[in-house]
């Protein structure tokens, strides 16, 4: 018998996280919104893995929709730095603007033999 309080987890939430992405709700906002604090919301994607999946492809939504949302800023002259803020945090990996994304490391090992001053 299982211990605890059951789950407040039900099938149905894969598919109104996607819908809510697809108006650009973060996660969240869907974890408020169907009523859950954020931390079980990542608790479920660790015990569903249809919920790991819902969960991934309503990132690739939100993704979308804050795309959209950059292009319509960008016709009607509203406020670029917004959208590219929310670009930077829903998809670091396309769109972080860090100077550390740009820089390369270098490492130089000099032998004290070879350093002829």
């Amino acid at each position: 018998m299982p211990r605890g309080r059951p789950s407040k987890y039900k099938p149905v939430y894969c598919d109104e996280v996607i819908n809510l992405s697809k108006d650009g709700a973060s996660e969240d906002e869907c974890a408020l919104t169907i009523g859950v604090c954020p931390q079980t919301f990542e608790n479920w994607k660790a015990e569903h893995p249809q919920f790991l999946d819902a969960c991934s492809r309503a990132r690739g939504w939100r993704k979308v929709w804050w795309e959209k949302a950059s292009r319509h800023v960008t016709y009607n002259g509203g406020s670029a730095a917004m959208v590219q803020f929310a670009l930077s945090n829903i998809a670091p990996e396309q769109y972080a603007t860090s100077r550390a994304k740009d820089e390369t490391a270098m490492t130089v090992n000099i032998n004290a033999d070879d350093a002829k001053l």
